[in-house]
């Protein structure tokens, strides 16, 4: 994954395109981060290096090998009833060899604070996805308020309906993929409703004793508090879950997530309840400002250093009796022992 930093400087030129004055600078990663086939390079603020919507900054990814793509953002005005403003509304990348033939590009942008991606286009959509099949490129199956145009080793995917404001985009990040030629099955056995790479849920679901597997890159989200996942068989985690909501386990959850991807992100509503007879593995890492009920085996085997942290409001209680098995968690919520 290649991480593209803007940052405004002055104010915005009259006319259609917005010349928005971004900086752009390299800095060295302690080794890359390889999740798969993802190579995770970073780029920083550098203010000697300007750089503007409308033009392109090179940056290789893991299919492109040392060939470095452009990957160009652009930004246009939108006229509104009283005003209007510039947002967010194409980016476009060219260069793409042919090593990156049956690959998915994954496009998103951040604010200059938090993890979470911006909203790009129909009202809440965070990726622009783009197959490339053999050298054509396709918008992801499903996608909807945007278009694409392709051309030999090129593409713009177009926000038909933006979202972001052009003041609000600080930063860019591209990756390559594997392509997925097929939805995977979890979403529709939670009920939920898949949208690009998110699966939303947005009622309760008792899950039997067969398993459900999360792959890499889909997020499971439960927004409403009120809803529950109770697992009474085995959940592998090796994406996202952004949970409000509650998940009782009475079986097996295995957390595998990379850690920088919060991969169970438990909110200031959210519950995780792990039952007696249940076993919570975690291997990659749980970032948590609600409440964890243990009630058996919890299994922190995670190698990051904060793989169970807590938020201000993050409280866990252990009922006997139970097993924690690995590091305490770290952060600033208490751990609770009945």
């Amino acid at each position: 994954m290649s991480l593209l930093n803007f940052e405004s400087s002055g104010p915005a030129p009259r006319g259609k395109k917005k010349s928005l004055k971004i900086f752009l600078g390299i800095a060295a990663l302690a080794g890359s981060l390889v999740l798969g086939s993802t190579l995770a390079a970073n780029i920083d603020l550098n203010g000697s290096q300007p750089v503007e919507f409308g033009q392109g900054v090179a940056q290789t990814v893991d299919c492109s090998g040392t060939t470095e793509l452009t990957i160009t953002p652009n930004a246009e005005f939108t006229n509104a009833t009283g005003g209007g403003a510039f947002y967010f509304t194409s980016v476009t990348v060219s260069n793409i060899p042919i090593s990156c033939y049956d690959k998915d590009f994954t496009i998103k942008a951040y604010g200059n604070s938090g993890n979470s991606p911006l909203e790009l286009f129909n009202t809440t959509s965070t990726s622009a996805v783009v197959y490339n099949n053999s050298g054509t490129f396709e918008i992801w199956t499903g996608s909807t308020g945007a278009s694409i145009t392709s051309d030999s080793g090129t593409f713009t995917f177009t926000f038909t309906s933006p979202v972001a404001l052009s003041t609000q985009v600080f930063s860019l990040t591209i990756e390559s993929n594997d392509h997925i030629d097929v939805e995977p099955a979890f979403c529709n056995t939670l009920n939920g409703t898949l949208n690009l790479l998110v699966c939303t849920v947005n009622s309760g679901v008792t899950l039997g004793s067969s398993s459900l597997l999360i792959p890499k890159r889909y997020t499971l989200r439960i927004s409403d508090p009120n809803v529950t996942i109770t697992n009474n068989g085995t959940i592998t985690n090796n994406g996202t879950i952004d949970s409000s909501g509650a998940i009782t386990n009475n079986g097996t959850i295995n957390n595998n997530g990379p850690y920088f991807n919060n991969s169970y992100s438990n909110s200031p509503t959210g519950t995780i309840n792990n039952n007696f007879g249940g076993v919570f593995n975690n291997r990659g890492q749980v970032l948590s400002n609600g409440t964890i009920n243990n009630r058996h085996i919890f299994n922190n085997t995670s190698s990051n250093p904060d793989a169970v942290y807590q938020g201000d409001l993050g409280i866990i209680t252990n009922f006997a009796p139970y097993e924690w098995n690995g590091p305490l968690p770290t952060g600033w919520g208490r751990f609770n022992v009945n």
